[in-house]
């Protein structure tokens, strides 16, 4: 994928990152008026889209050489 298309998709995911912690905190504190069951849902999508974010950060670093970060199986088994 041309890294055009790797930086756009890093933005896009990084913006709906950005909308689901909203939905979870406040202020930088968790939300407690949110169903237990709706918060956990929440906190696996953004597990989903941090790994996804990783994996698209590691596509641009691999065109310049820069140094990675692995998250070993951040998010096996999760399925939102």
């Amino acid at each position: 994928m041309p890294i055009g298309n790797n930086i756009d998709r890093l933005i896009r995911l990084n913006v709906e990152i950005w909308h689901q912690a909203i939905k979870i905190k406040s202020d930088g504190k968790p939300k407690r008026d949110m169903p237990t069951k709706d918060r956990v849902k929440t906190f696996l999508k953004i597990r989903r889209l941090n790994a996804e974010r990783s994996s698209t950060r590691w596509s641009i670093d691999e065109n310049f050489d820069g140094p990675n970060e692995t998250k070993l199986n951040y998010a096996k088994g999760d399925k939102c």
